[in-house]
């Protein structure tokens, strides 16, 4: 299962990982660099050995889930 990062803003997938723990990890530090409010340009989904996706969170809800509120 591989874990995407995406951004609304520019519609580019910014970010792929093998862990729930390293893509969460990532979204913690853009929001230390761009701040908290650039969740809202954020969705991170998985692709499930299938390929068949899947939302896992975006916006406040990616950055609660990060734990940066």
């Amino acid at each position: 299962m591989n874990y995407d990062l995406w951004e609304y803003e520019t519609n580019n997938r910014i970010g792929v990982f093998e862990t729930l723990e390293d893509a969460l990890a990532f979204v913690r530090e853009l929001l230390a660099e761009n701040g908290s409010e650039y969740a809202e340009f954020l969705s991170l989904g998985s692709e499930d050995n299938n390929g068949w996706p899947g939302l896992i969170a975006e916006g406040l809800t990616l950055a609660s889930l990060a734990g940066d509120r």
